[in-house]
C-alpha cells in the first residue's frame, strides 16, 4: 500500500494511451478511482483497541468503516490468545456465560454497527476487535495520499476505471448518428472484453486469498488409551 494516488491517477490515464489528460480529465479519473476503490470486494482488516474508560462498558459503537467481524480478543495480550464467541444478544441464554459478544446494526443511526458484551469490561480493561472495512475513498490528486488497496490489486482498480473511460465514449458516441458502426462495434467489444477481464481478475484475488479461522479447542471426556 504504497501508491500514491496521483501516481495511480498517472497509471490509469498511461493505460489509456492518454497521459496528457487531453480526452479524460484528471478530475474524471479521480472520481472513477474511488468509484473503483468502493466497489473492490477485498475488505481491509483493520484492529480496534478499545479501553473501558470510567465505567465498565456493557457495548459500544464500532467504527464507521466496519464491515464486517473477524474476532474480538479479550482479555487481551494472553498466550494462547483468548478469544470471545459470538452468540445471539437476544438468546436468553447470552448472559449466562462471560465469553460472549453479539455485533448488530446500530437501529439509532440506521447505518452503523454496536458490538454487545454478555460480561461488562471493567474500567480500563482494553479488548481487540479484529474487523474487515471499507477502503480509505478520501482521495485528492495529491502526493500525500495513498492507496489502501494493496498494489498488486492496483491492476484491478485500473481495468475498472478503463471500462468506466471506454463506455463514456461508447455513449458519446452512440449519440453521435454520423460516427461509422465500426467505431461502435469496436468499442462495444473492448468495454465487453474489460468487463469480462474485469471480473476476472477480481474472481482470481479472491481465490487466491488465504483464509485463517479460529478453532475451538477439543476437548476428551476421559483419558483414550493408545493401541
Amino acid at each position: 500500500m504504497t501508491i500514491a494516488y496521483d501516481d495511480f491517477i498517472d497509471h490509469c490515464l498511461a493505460a489509456l494511451s492518454d497521459s496528457a489528460g487531453a480526452v479524460w480529465a484528471r478530475t474524471k479519473i479521480l472520481a472513477w478511482g474511488i468509484e473503483a476503490i468502493q466497489s473492490f470486494p477485498i475488505l481491509r482488516p483493520l484492529l480496534l483497541d478499545k479501553v473501558s474508560a470510567l465505567v465498565p462498558l456493557w457495548n459500544f459503537r464500532l467504527p464507521d468503516d466496519f464491515r464486517e467481524i473477524m474476532s474480538v480478543e479479550y482479555p487481551v495480550s494472553q498466550h494462547p490468545a483468548r478469544y470471545l464467541n459470538r452468540r445471539n444478544h437476544l438468546d436468553p441464554r447470552f448472559y449466562d456465560e462471560t465469553d460472549n459478544f453479539d455485533v448488530e446494526n446500530d437501529y439509532t443511526t440506521g447505518n452503523l454497527y454496536q458490538i454487545f458484551f454478555s460480561n461488562a469490561l471493567p474500567a480500563g480493561y482494553h479488548v481487540f476487535v479484529n474487523y474487515l472495512g471499507n477502503h480509505d475513498t478520501a482521495m485528492t490528486d495529491v502526493g500525500t495520499c495513498f492507496l489502501s488497496v494493496r498494489d498488486e490489486y492496483e491492476t484491478i482498480l485500473i481495468t475498472f476505471v478503463m471500462c468506466r473511460a471506454y463506455r463514456e465514449r461508447l455513449s458519446f458516441h452512440l449519440q453521435n448518428p454520423t460516427v461509422q458502426a465500426t467505431i461502435i462495434s469496436q468499442l462495444t467489444d473492448m468495454v465487453n472484453h474489460l468487463e469480462e477481464q474485469y471480473r476476472t481478475l477480481v474472481a482470481e484475488a479472491i481465490a487466491g486469498l488465504s483464509e485463517s479461522m479460529i478453532t475451538l479447542a477439543r476437548k476428551v471426556d476421559k483419558h483414550d488409551r493408545v493401541y
